[in-house]
């Protein structure tokens, strides 16, 4: 071989060797930036399932402001802005600039997954519709065997994309165990679709000192025996009886329990924050919603021995909540990536 051929031969390995390193060089680039990826949106993804998770746990209320004081609900402590979370992110408050209405605060969720961490900033407010979308909030779980009677829930209405579809029932039970209160053969759900929710309690007892400081009418005034009932807020002084037949409209606060003996209408909501028993032979028929407490005998919340129906009536809650603002779930209005 030539000396010329042998430095072209030469060349040609180193080129091809370079060339070699420079492909491993890239294909090493290339897989780091994959994996980086990779957990970046992995992080992404759990920063946005820490948000989700703990604003769909906030407390149903009125304002926001509260949670500033963190989970021990004490200001000065070192819990303060911050918000309790799954593990593996960490979420921190702040109140946002501008007038307090309406109520809002800021979220800011750090998550991380391996190597990668994520940055969402999010605006968290109140919903514009009172109480959770269903016919039936629970503040404890369904428990099996007491509806002996009927209890139909109806929950078909036309919706639009701002206000989701009715679920039959809403709690913070476990959605499995309220699948299996509704598979009851004594009730019935339309549409068939209309799953239960999650939910978190009903805060009655700030929604009764709410009602006792405004303009209120008691039972005997608010709920009338025959005729058009006037649209009032109607508040018990503590347990309630309808031992007659009875209709009402509005709200219906009643801070203990409700007992039915006889033919019941109403339009919008129920409140019993003791529970409710339908006593056989009775009759309930509400177009809105029914909400319920924890009875004080440690008893079930809803016991169903009558015929009970429950319609959705959207328009219903509305006035009621024009009589008395009534709680809200807490809704993400915006996120960000940090």
């Amino acid at each position: 071989m030539s000396g010329g051929a042998l430095a072209a031969a030469v060349l040609a390995l180193a080129v091809a060797t370079t060339l070699s390193a420079a492909l491993a060089d890239l294909s090493r680039s290339a897989m780091l930036l994959a994996r980086a990826r990779l957990s970046a949106a992995r992080a992404l993804l759990a920063a946005d399932q820490c948000l989700v998770h703990a604003v769909a746990r906030l407390p149903a209320g009125w304002e926001l402001d509260a949670l500033l004081a963190g989970p021990d609900g004490l200001v000065g402590t070192g819990d303060d802005a911050t918000l309790g979370a799954p593990a593996g992110c960490q979420i921190t408050l702040a109140r946002p600039p501008g007038p307090p209405a309406p109520p809002r605060i800021l979220a800011q969720v750090e998550a991380a997954v391996g190597r990668g961490r994520r940055l969402l900033r999010a605006l968290i407010r109140r919903d514009t519709s009172p109480g959770p979308p269903a016919l039936l909030w629970l503040a404890e779980r369904a428990v099996p065997g007491t509806v002996e009677g009927t209890l139909m829930l109806d929950a078909e209405e036309t919706t639009t994309s701002e206000r989701p579809a009715l679920a039959a029932i809403a709690s913070p039970d476990d959605l499995a165990v309220l699948d299996a209160w509704l598979a009851n053969g004594n009730i019935t759900v339309a549409p068939a679709d209309a799953a239960p929710r999650y939910a978190p309690e009903p805060p009655l007892a700030e929604l009764i000192g709410r009602a006792q400081g405004a303009p209120a009418l008691p039972p005997s005034l608010g709920l009338v025996g025959s005729g058009s009932p006037p649209l009032v807020l109607t508040l018990a002084e503590g347990d309630l009886q309808i031992a007659s037949p009875a209709r009402g409209s509005g709200l219906l606060v009643v801070p203990g329990f409700l007992d039915i003996q006889a033919p019941f209408d109403f339009t919008g909501v129920v409140v019993a924050a003791g529970g409710l028993w339908l006593e056989p032979g009775a009759t309930l028929d509400i177009r809105g919603a029914l909400w319920l407490g924890r009875p004080a005998d440690g008893g079930p919340a809803l016991r169903i021995d009558g015929t009970a129906v429950i319609r959705a009536d959207r328009a219903s809650l509305d006035l009621a909540d024009g009589l008395l603002a009534l709680p809200r779930l807490a809704r993400l209005a915006g996120i960000q990536d940090g």
